[in-house]
């Protein structure tokens, strides 16, 4: 059956998450900052190698309305790249508002309940790969479980 590794792409840095070896649950990896998408390939492919994945996700940029963005052709066209070194099944999937809603859960884990102390505030750079792992790891969870209801 093997793992399955979810991609949230980005620019500069790229959250990541892996299944357990029965697709139910997604863990979040720590997020990969890259200079370019060949490093950022054969990271993905020591990864892939490494935790015995047998299937890729990567977040599918669309807009609202359904329709293609100019973040949908170039993460097609990395999804070709990958598909080139990788020897497994490489999915796009909708991400729509998943980094929002990232965003928002730290956001609201972030609150103090009463009586306690604030937790410590995350520095900005700290808060984007937080919400990048999040993102890759809500992204994965929507879609193990969509597999399991089909």
């Amino acid at each position: 059956m093997g793992r399955i590794l979810s991609i949230d792409l980005g620019e500069r840095r790229v959250g990541l998450a892996i299944s357990d070896e029965s697709q139910t649950i997604a863990q979040g990896l720590n997020t990969i900052n890259h200079k370019n998408e060949d490093d950022l390939i054969a990271a993905i492919n020591q990864i892939v190698n490494e935790r015995l994945v047998g299937e890729i996700v990567i977040g599918y940029p669309i807009s609202l309305s359904g329709n293609k963005t100019k973040r949908s052709n170039w993460v097609e066209d990395f999804k070709k790249k990958l598909e080139k070194i990788v020897d497994i099944p490489v999915n796009l999937f909708d991400e729509r508002l998943t980094s929002q809603l990232a965003m928002r859960f730290l956001e609201e884990a972030n609150q103090p309940r009463r009586g306690m102390k604030p937790n410590k505030i995350i520095r900005n750079n700290q808060m984007k790969q937080v919400v990048d792992k999040l993102a890759a790891t809500i992204i994965l969870q929507d879609y193990l479980n969509l597999k399991k209801r089909n």
